[in-house]
């Protein structure tokens, strides 16, 4: 009797170490497939970017001799045409904006997600307002900075969409680094029925993949010395997620 006590709890003890074995391979798993996923996502999103520089570029090419021309008129005008004035000026300024990817954190990478991001909220009537200045960014792991970057946009821009009175959607972001910490802090409207909260209920479609979110930013920023909080109220969602420096 004694030795098939013995031997249940061997099985047991033994069955508990092939299941945590199992389980932390298929962990090991999911997460090399999201960082593959991300990584074919800032291919993509690279390629778009240049694809559409190209496509503005020819646009600005083409229009060239137009805007040429009515700069010309305009300064040959006196003030009366106030409203001519300010129109283009607000034509000029959306064309930056499309054409020329700012220089924000003087990182390339870094600046084509922001890019490519703020494209896409002002596609979607999403008011950003972005707080971020020049920082080097070597110190800190790229593919986990921009794993929680990509996710803090994604859940900012679902929750937004969410929102039916385009006048109350927002976005603020703001980025910072200290010489410790690289902090995300992202602040985006909701509507009180959408909720998102473990990363495991999503309204996206890929929902196998961005149902990890949450869970994915905040092993990433534990595993980088840092840490995420989530402040949730009816119509807003806070979150902040924050990187320590490679070892």
């Amino acid at each position: 009797m004694n030795d098939f006590l013995l031997w249940f709890v061997l099985i047991m003890i033994a069955g508990l170490i092939v299941a945590s074995i199992l389980y932390m391979k298929s962990k090991q798993i999911r997460m090399e497939n999201y960082y593959l996923l991300l990584q074919k996502q800032m291919i993509e999103d690279h390629y778009q970017t240049l694809n559409d520089q190209v496509k503005l570029e020819r646009k600005f090419q083409h229009d060239v001799k137009n805007y040429i021309q009515t700069l010309e008129a305009l300064m040959s005008m006196s003030e009366e045409n106030p409203i001519i004035h300010r129109q283009y000026e607000k034509d000029i300024a959306a064309f930056q904006k499309d054409y020329i990817i700012e220089d924000w954190t003087k990182n390339p990478v870094i600046d084509t997600v922001l890019h490519n991001k703020l494209s896409m909220c002002r596609e979607l009537k999403i008011q950003v307002s972005l707080n971020v200045r020049p920082m080097k960014l070597e110190a800190y792991e790229k593919i986990p900075l921009l794993t929680v970057l990509y996710n803090l946009f994604d859940n900012a821009i679902e929750g937004c969409q969410s929102v039916v009175d385009l006048e109350k959607r927002y976005l603020k972001i703001q980025l910072k680094e200290d010489g410790k910490y690289f902090t995300m802090k992202f602040e985006n409207s909701k509507a009180a029925s959408h909720k998102t909260k473990s990363g495991e209920k999503t309204s996206k479609i890929d929902k196998r993949n961005h149902g990890m979110g949450l869970e994915i930013m905040r092993e990433t920023a534990e595993l980088c010395g840092g840490g995420m909080e989530i402040h949730e109220e009816e119509n807003r969602y806070c979150t902040s997620v924050w990187l320590g420096k490679k070892k």
